[in-house]
């Protein structure tokens, strides 16, 4: 908790001072440390685990003496063995899915996803996909890489974080947790779906540039396929007039050259939801509730 709640204030520190790729990093730390927390508390096994990643760090940190010739091999095995039996720290996928199996639920595995991942791929991690930012939709580098989160997302993730682990250790020592969970609720509305920035502005589109007008562009859009399907005359229509109309906006939503991902890449998925949202109009009953507010999400 006290990790948690120093790169919380990190975090917000950053996002003052307006430094882009430190927040994000910090933010994704803070999953991690979230992650690892719940672990804690769920898995009887977990010191002992963390303990023995701990001799393995250190005994690597000693193979290095012996690599330079400082200390003789043989020394080296003999501070190894005292240490103990050396061990790898579970990944954090597995942490993830212990402490759902362990309360019932799918939330840590889902933080895990929208989260951890598209963070870890796109702003942490030495990949492609980091790589890819610093290059623009007319194939020119650019000394800036484009953004993976709005401003101010990351601290809404620590602070959510922090919340959602103070929740969980006062539900250990039975004490209230309302508090807690509606202080981590609030600004986990406020954090944004990295995929969902980066859908937006592109992964090689400039930082920000029109980002604006495409997030209104896809809430109008969203909200005339709502409007013909819930509120129109979709349910007169044939289902082929149907399909075309949701085919038409829902592809504009997601707009793929934005989303510099080669034609066709997304069609299957487009296919799918396609199909999915007219049948949907067609077996709907004027009893049956829509779903909610597409604007909101």
């Amino acid at each position: 908790m006290f990790r948690l709640l120093w790169l919380q204030r990190q975090t917000r520190r950053a996002v003052r001072g307006r430094h882009r790729e430190a927040a994000i990093m910090l933010a994704r730390a803070s999953v991690e440390t979230l992650l690892l927390g719940l672990y804690c508390l769920r898995e009887p096994k977990a010191v002992t685990q963390l303990h023995a990643a701990n001799i393995k760090a250190l005994g690597d940190a000693f193979a290095y003496l012996e690599s330079i010739d400082v200390v003789p091999a043989e020394v080296i095995r003999q501070c190894a063995a005292r240490l103990g039996d050396p061990g790898y720290p579970p990944g954090v996928w597995d942490m993830a899915k212990t402490v759902d199996a362990a309360n019932g639920t799918g939330a840590a595995r889902d933080i895990y996803r929208r989260l951890y991942v598209p963070l870890s791929n796109f702003a942490v991690h030495a990949s492609g996909g980091t790589l890819m930012r610093h290059v623009r939709r007319n194939d020119k580098l650019s000394a800036r890489p484009s953004r993976t989160w709005n401003r101010r997302s990351p601290a809404g993730d620590a602070d959510a974080t922090a919340g959602l682990l103070a929740a969980a250790l006062a539900q250990e020592a039975n004490r209230p947790t309302a508090e807690f969970l509606r202080y981590a609720g609030r600004h986990s509305e406020r954090a944004l779906m990295p995929v969902a920035v980066m859908g937006l502005s592109g992964l090689g589109g400039s930082a920000g540039k029109g980002l604006f007008q495409r997030v209104i562009k896809a809430v109008r859009l969203a909200r005339e396929l709502y409007d013909y399907l819930w509120h129109g005359r979709a349910a007169a229509d044939p289902l082929d007039t149907r399909s075309a109309f949701v085919r038409q906006h829902f592809t504009a939503v997601l707009d793929a050259n934005v989303l510099d991902v080669p034609d066709g890449t997304l069609d299957p998925f487009i296919d799918y939801v396609t199909d999915r949202l007219a049948r949907v109009a067609f077996d709907g009953s004027p009893s049956s509730p829509p779903p909610g507010n597409p604007a909101s999400s």
